[in-house]
């Protein structure tokens, strides 16, 4: 799995590197969605500032980039749709929820998961 945060500049040419069938194969990709990027989406925003280093102030990034979330919202549910991908992670669901943050007080947090993959028996 290939996974992206969804604050990266380059997020939005990431949505749709599976819509072309001969550029990514044999991998899943996925957004790590941010609530920030969401309550964006839900407010019915038109404009959002994705940056890197995504975990910094917007008035400190190296890179900024304008989109409008409701825009690109639509871009992840269409491609979701025609190509069943990109998948979300809700990363600070993960971040909130998972057992390893007990070492955030340590300076540690998630930055990735692994795929759970189920197998009848």
């Amino acid at each position: 799995m290939l996974s992206l945060d969804m604050l990266h500049p380059d997020s939005p040419e990431f949505i749709d590197i599976k819509m072309d069938k001969t550029k990514v194969t044999g991998a899943n990709i996925s957004l790590r969605q941010r609530d920030e990027f969401m309550r964006a989406v839900d407010a019915g925003d038109t404009e959002f500032t994705l940056r890197y280093p995504i975990d910094s102030p917007i008035e400190t990034a190296l890179y900024t980039r304008q989109v409008n979330p409701q825009e690109l919202w639509h871009k992840i549910t269409h491609n979701a749709w025609a190509s069943a991908e990109p998948g979300n992670l809700f990363f600070d669901r993960i971040w909130e929820e998972s057992i390893p943050n007990c070492y955030k007080d340590f300076g540690m947090h998630e930055t990735s998961t692994n795929p759970l993959i189920e197998v009848a028996a």
